[in-house]
């Protein structure tokens, strides 16, 4: 996997943050500007020197299948990671984190969960494949609460990145035996209707994870 101008990601030196989207979502939900040209996986900010200077690193859809690549890329490079995930990234950002612990520098999860019932989750499968409008509309609504009038989710995900996405989410288990070493923060909305935020807490509590209440805020929230 490369980004722009074939400038391997190894050649990365210095602070990079890699931001990775939840379920349904896109790399637009962190409200910075990019440079979308080319067809890579990842995205850079703009105006970002590649060298010796914090960097900023976006996911384009939170796409499980991109995790080996990712792991591949991040255990290669010379840098310091602090990797945030939303959701289903914060889910990927974790795993990565327990990959790689050597590189991962911090670590923030937004809108995590203990776990994901797995009828829920094929219930969301047999709607994606007969509703697949319907489904997002709804999901939509409930992740980004009072602000869902004004976002405009992307329509382009496929179902196959969605339907990898469910069961990704209905299989994970967290690793109970591990400790990572970095520090990690969990940053849950107030109003959190897709991720209840007392099992977020309650999970922190339980792996020692620092916790931060956004009030008023929904899964998705404004502020990112």
């Amino acid at each position: 996997m490369h980004f722009f101008d074939n400038v391997e990601l190894s050649a990365l030196t210095g602070d990079v943050r890699l931001y990775l989207p939840g379920w349904a979502t896109d790399y637009r939900v962190f409200g910075c500007e990019w440079d979308s040209k080319g067809d890579s996986p990842l995205l850079i900010k703009k105006q970002t020197r590649l060298e010796g200077a914090s960097v900023a690193l976006y996911l384009r859809i939170a796409d499980p299948a991109d995790m080996p690549s990712l792991i591949d890329l991040i255990s290669k490079s010379t840098a310091n990671w602090h990797v945030i995930g939303l959701s289903l990234g914060g889910f990927m950002a974790y795993e990565l984190a327990m990959a790689v612990p050597e590189k991962i520098k911090k670590l923030t999860m937004i809108g995590i969960r203990e776990s994901y019932p797995a009828a829920v989750c094929r219930a969301m499968q047999r709607q994606l494949r007969h509703n697949k409008t319907s489904l997002l509309a709804d999901f939509w609504g409930k992740a980004f609460g009072a602000s869902a009038a004004i976002v405009q989710p992307s329509q382009e995900i496929s179902t196959d990145v969605l339907s990898r996405g469910l069961d990704y989410l209905a299989d994970y288990s967290w690793d109970n035996e591990r400790p990572l070493s970095c520090p990690v923060t969990c940053v849950h909305g107030e109003l959190d209707l897709i991720a209840p935020l007392s099992e977020a807490q309650a999970l922190a509590v339980q792996k020692g994870w620092g916790f931060q209440v956004l009030g008023g805020h929904a899964h998705v929230p404004s502020v990112l």
